[in-house]
């Protein structure tokens, strides 16, 4: 064809040829071989159907779903079907008349236009079209342009075939093995495997035909494009997109990627092609949860090939073009896959699609009849297998097979030599095995696995995950000290015990020093010794070099020019801190506390120990009033809705501590909360000035006792701008109700509810469970998303432990702890 396609171009002025993109390629290819120079216009089937009737991009998907409150699914359907619906006819049929509908509301929105003004682009073109007749919709399209310019169809060149080779089996496996001798004796002679094709017309043989193949080094290349969800990573990708939390769609792909993201040409790839298919989203206005589903439904359309190999191309029977192979092998030409019958189920009636010119089941059979007719000529050798079994299921041979007997001389193809070989039942039962173990282990697809079931169906125990308790010799080995707990270290383990297990026991990513580890330890150390009065670089400088002794690590001139950077904004805390200070009632009485506490678990003593950076306190004729102060360099970390999980939850963990280093003077926590020391310049704010903005940042943030009386004495200008954040007081004294507070009784509850998870936690580790068990709360991931072992916990869905201690509002975690209280 490309021959005849070449000699009708130098015949004709200004061409336009419509066909697929490697028929393309190859007429560019022999136009360079031969010399010749010529302005050609190609257009693809695709940008064909785009330019005579729309595309479906993001904007139109999403209207069409939100216009017909469906599934993006269902919405794909609706304008396929609506190519050749015309916005003026007058449909009696009630689906024409809502595709009509649907139509004119994408027109009326400027999202399709009538393409009247882009059929000029045709005129004065010679139109070649050099397509089969796959496609009805793209078959209307061409019909159109015959009264916009002169146009003519080259068809396939086509060898008439003297005999078609039909064979008959058993089962699907003699059949795989019989052509399989074929191709291998094939090969032996010198024939390239370029030259070979597999067609299938039943998929199910693409199972036996991946473990049959390698067996005898015969070199396989799956042509078939695959959705873009059945990779791992996109799969992977999907889940971290589904548990954030972010409303916008940029920050939420951006924490995705963030999450899948490895320094691998392929993940890069991946994540390219990722970034490519979600793009267009950005511009269509709704929130990332409105638009989670159709992120779902684009990368599901969106097709990956396989990388190009050298060998026997294996694709399915529909995706074969004429003359494409010499040798064509067709399996599982059984009734109903050869060729693949179609009925009306789709959303079209056959009266519809006659109405407005489309195919209807019976044409579309007879199309596809004509096709496989036209492909069988086409080759020069065919042959074709039919099986009565085919995965335990029974098959009869096609009955178009009688049509190929009046057509062609039709004999079976003898049989040759058969390959000498060690396989077995055995070895096929331990391939699968093997299969399935990588499925359960990496999310590798092993397409037709489960279909392959009777292959393993015997005492076989498939990859597990899951840990079993240590054993006495393990845990005596791995715990030779009494358990020493920290909040870092336990936070690990209420996240997930297989991470504590690697981190804290294993040790498998030991901490480095970083240059944020020391900033961090300098930083702290400044606002403790310095408390009172006001550093001087001198001093800050001095204060640096004392701490730099204490790291193995020295730091460089960059380091060490970053790292004094920070003089400044350490002078404009300490300066906001005394402000804060000068309005409260609370003082300093302490800094940089380490406090610890042992139980006794299971007749051991465990150790929980932690550092309080800042403890401030009051005292009243009874008792002391403290607040619990922790200084973050980084990003606030509280979360107070979800920190019964224990994960993000640092400071109601020490509550522990400071009941007991106050266990002898009666005492009551008024508060507890962090400040971020060091945060990143503040995002402008209409008119507020910039030193306003960053002592703004710098307001505490997270639990306050719910009493008006002592909010007061807290920060005495609460009513009018107070430094911590998220606290309202009414004009009435009131509390408003969005603020985050806890009744007394409740922060008493909520110190022996961490005091239980510490011992419940401790308790666990002593008795060797380290399991694989992320935690998740309402779907969204809590454990997962920058574990630095994910790469080797070969986590599943069902790993993930649905926690119940997530709470919609301040007012039902408070009445939670009081029950608990209540309770105790």
């Amino acid at each position: 064809m490309i021959d005849a396609l070449v000699d009708r171009l130098m015949h004709c002025d200004k061409p336009l040829i419509i066909t697929k993109t490697s028929t393309q390629r190859h007429v560019l290819r022999t136009l360079t071989s031969r010399k010749i120079f010529k302005p050609i216009r190609f257009m693809t089937p695709q940008e064909l159907k785009a330019t005579m009737f729309f595309e479906i991009d993001a904007s139109v998907l999403f209207a069409s779903a939100t216009y017909l409150k469906t599934s993006p699914a269902i919405a794909r359907m609706y304008l396929e079907a609506m190519n050749t619906v015309s916005t003026e006819a007058n449909y009696e049929d009630a689906m024409l008349v809502q595709l009509q509908k649907l139509k004119q509301e994408l027109v009326k929105k400027g999202l399709i236009t009538q393409q009247k003004h882009r059929l000029e682009s045709f005129k004065n073109h010679h139109i070649i079209v050099a397509l089969d007749a796959k496609d009805d919709v793209v078959e209307h399209a061409i019909a159109s342009l015959e009264t916009l310019a002169p146009l003519e169809r080259i068809n396939p060149q086509q060898t008439i075939n003297q005999t078609v080779h039909i064979n008959t089996f058993d089962d699907h496996e003699s059949e795989v093995v019989f052509f399989l001798e074929h191709i291998r004796k094939l090969l032996e002679n010198g024939t390239e495997p370029e030259t070979i094709g597999i067609a299938l017309a039943n998929p199910a043989y693409e199972s036996s035909i991946r473990m049959l193949f390698p067996l005898f080094g015969i070199p396989l290349n799956f042509m078939q494009a695959k959705p873009l969800t059945s990779i791992p990573i996109t799969r992977d990708f999907l889940n971290a997109f589904d548990r954030s939390s972010a409303t916008n769609l940029h920050d939420r792909l951006d924490e995705a990627l963030e999450y899948i993201k490895k320094p691998d040409p392929q993940v890069m790839r991946i994540a390219s092609t990722i970034i490519n298919v979600i793009n267009p989203y950005i511009m269509v206005e709704a929130s990332a949860d409105t638009l989670t589903p159709f992120i779902h439904d684009a990368l599901t359309h969106a097709l990956v090939g396989n990388q190009d190999q050298h060998g026997i191309a294996v694709l399915p029977l529909n995706k074969v073009e004429g003359t494409q192979f010499e040798h064509l092998f067709i399996f599982g030409c059984t009734e109903g896959h050869f060729p693949a019958y179609k009925i009306e189920d789709d959303l079209l009636s056959y009266t519809a699609k006659q109405t407005i010119k489309r195919r209807t089941a019976r044409e579309e059979n007879t199309v596809r009849k004509s096709i496989l007719l036209s492909l069988i000529k086409g080759t020069k050798h065919v042959a074709m297998g039919a099986s009565k079994t085919v995965l335990s299921e029974n098959h009869h041979p096609a009955s178009f097979f009688d049509m190929l007997r009046h057509t062609f001389n039709v004999s079976p193809l003898a049989k040759v030599e058969r390959i000498k070989s060690t396989r077995s039942k055995s070895y096929d039962r331990l391939f699968v095995k093997k299969e399935r173990d990588r499925a359960l282990a990496y999310g590798e697809r092993f397409d037709a696995l489960e279909a392959m079931h009777h292959l393993f169906k015997d005492d076989y125990l498939p990859h597990n995950n899951r840990f079993t308790p240590l054993s006495d010799s393990t845990k005596a080995m791995l715990f030779p000290k009494p358990l020493a707990l920290s909040y870092t270290s336990l936070q690990n383990y209420f996240k997930c015990q297989f991470r504590y297990l690697m981190e804290n026991v294993l040790r498998v990513d030991p901490q480095s020093e970083t240059f944020a580890m020391i900033l961090g330890t300098f930083i702290h150390a400044a606002l403790e010794q310095y408390s009172t009065s006001m550093p001087s670089d001198e001093e800050l400088e001095t204060l640096l070099h004392d701490i730099l002794k204490h790291y193995h690590q020295p730091l460089d001139a960059k380091g060490m020019f970053f790292i004094k950077q920070s003089f400044t904004p350490i002078r404009r805390v300490l300066k906001t801190i005394q402000k804060q200070l000068s309005r409260s009632k609370y003082t300093w009485i302490d800094h940089e506390k380490r406090i610890r506490k042992t139980f006794t678990v299971d007749h051991k003593p465990v150790t929980f120990t932690g550092v309080i950076d800042a403890i401030l306190a009051r005292k009243t004729d009874d008792k002391q009033k403290l607040i619990l102060l922790d200084y973050k360099s980084g990003n606030p970390t509280l979360k107070p809705l979800t920190m019964l999980t224990g994960i993000n939850a640092q400071l109601p963990s020490y509550l522990v501590l400071i009941h007991e280093a106050f266990r002898d003077i009666p005492h009551e926590v008024s508060g507890f909360y962090e400040q971020t020391v060091l945060n990143k310049m503040p995002k402008r704010d209409g008119d507020t000035p910039l030193e306003t903005r960053i002592e703004q940042s710098l307001n505490w943030q997270g639990i306050t006792v719910n009493d008006p009386h002592e909010i007061q004495l807290i920060d005495s200008e609460v009513e009018q701008d107070a430094f911590i954040q998220g606290l309202k007081v009414n004009q009435n004294g009131s509390i408003r109700a969005t603020s985050k507070v806890l009744d007394q009784d409740a922060i008493e509850a909520l110190a022996k509810t961490f005091e239980t998870l510490i011992e419940d936690a401790a308790h666990a580790m002593m008795q060797g469970q380290f399991a694989i068990n992320p935690k998740q709360a309402n779907g969204k991931d809590l454990s997962c998303a920058y574990c630095p072992y994910k790469d080797i916990c070969y986590k599943n869905a069902q790993d993930y432990i649905e926690t119940s201690e997530v709470f919609e509002s301040m007012s039902a975690l408070n009445d939670e702890l009081k029950q608990r209280g209540g309770e105790s």
